[in-house]
């Protein structure tokens, strides 16, 4: 049995966590990086979120899944950019 609600729930969480990477390269990065992120940052959100869905448990709203992987994703985008 499918839950289409949980996968649009994900879904949104995944796009906000990519736009949370996003404001740390805002302005610095061109067409061909932000594409770069947003394919890279999907995969790499869904390997997180199934990560830490193993290890935590349970994150009733997402808010570590979100804000920790955005968060990260952005600093080391950063650190890549200025590194570049």
């Amino acid at each position: 049995m499918t839950y289409y609600g949980n996968c649009i729930t994900n879904a949104m969480k995944c796009a906000l966590a990519v736009v949370i990477a996003f404001s740390s390269i805002l302005g610095r990065a061109g067409q061909l990086e932000c594409l770069f992120v947003s394919i890279t940052g999907v995969i790499g959100f869904e390997l997180n979120r199934q990560v830490l869905q193993e290890r935590i448990g349970s994150d009733a709203f997402g808010t570590f899944y979100i804000f920790t992987f955005g968060g990260f994703m952005g600093l080391i985008l950063g650190l890549f950019l200025y590194l570049r």
